[in-house]
This record gives structure tokens, sequence and C-alpha cells, in this order.
């Protein structure tokens, strides 16, 4: 009777461990799976994002002296119906008519990740300017009608992103956004 409980006791055993060694299995098959997908789907977003300069046309709204940039449009896939996103930032840079920075670049990259085939930026500061510190030099690196644009902007999607950083802080401009 000892020995077929013992024989009993190690069939349990036996089986135990092939069911945990096939979850582990699944679960790795599953897991790989994913990051497959996750992959092919960043892949898929970096190649979308390349786009030549001949082909790319955003919409710009500028001070007169393109001092100041209160809107840039992108759309990646314009034979498409547009699903865009807002993202709000900190201040422009050089990105134009033309031409995206790198900050646009990723998040060009990133809206197309996320299912939208374009996007609106807006900044919480109009003044175009390669480094940030230059808005505490200026007297005003808000500009002219930006909180209008602005809210033009986030009444146009459904989705904003609020991406200004710290920043966001000097002239209370989190605050007078109101996100």
């Amino acid at each position: 009777m000892l020995g077929l409980a013992v024989s009993a006791g190690n069939v349990l055993k036996a089986f135990f461990k092939t069911a945990r060694l096939h979850l582990m299995d699944k679960w790795c098959e599953i897991t790989t799976r994913v990051l497959k997908h996750r992959l092919i789907l960043t892949v898929v977003a970096h190649m979308r994002a390349r786009q030549s300069k001949e082909d790319m046309q955003n919409e710009c709204v500028f001070s007169s002296d393109r001092r100041y940039r209160f809107l840039l449009k992108h759309n990646c896939s314009p034979l498409f119906e547009p699903k865009f996103c807002t993202w709000i930032c900190a201040n422009p840079s050089f990105a134009a008519e033309t031409e995206l920075d790198s900050t646009l670049t990723r998040i060009r990259a990133f809206s197309l990740a996320w299912g939208y085939n374009g996007f609106i930026m807006a900044n919480v500061f109009a003044l175009v300017s390669t480094d940030p510190k230059c808005l505490f030099a200026v007297e005003d690196p808000v500009g002219p009608e930006n909180d209008r644009f602005i809210l033009e902007a986030i009444q146009q999607t459904k989705v904003v992103i609020a991406a200004w950083g710290v920043i966001g802080r000097y002239q209370n401009r989190c605050e007078a956004v109101g996100i």
C-alpha cells in the first residue's frame, strides 16, 4: 500500500511539473507574440514617419513676421478621413510648411502608433526658438492670440496630449491653457 502511495505521489509530481512547464511554454509563446507585434507596430510607425520634404505639406499659422507659430497641422495620410490628436508642447522650433523638426518627427511616430493619421501642434508659448531659455529673455513669449489658437486646436480633436513639461509653469501658462 505504501508503495502505491509513493508512486501516486510521483505521478502527481510529474503531472504538476509537466503542467508547469506547459504553462511556462505557453506564457513564453504569448509574450514572444506580443513583443513581435509591438516591434512590428513600432517599425511600421517609423516607416510611415519617414516622408520626403516634397510630399510634406503642413498647414501652419504664423504671425506676419513669422516670429510666432500658433498652430501646425500635419496630415500623414491625406487620402483618408482625418483622425487627428492635439499636442500642446512648450514652444515651437523651426518646423514649418514643408519640414518637421526632430520633436515633431517623434510626435508624428507616436501619433501614428496610437492610431491617428495626423496631429495638430499648439504650444503654450508661440515664440519660435530652438532654445527654451529664450522664452525668459523676451517680453512676450506667448504671442498675440495664442490662447485662441490653442482652444481652436483642442476643439478640433477628441484627444489632447499635454507635453509642455515644467516650463509650462512660467507665466502660469499651464493654468491659462486650462488642461
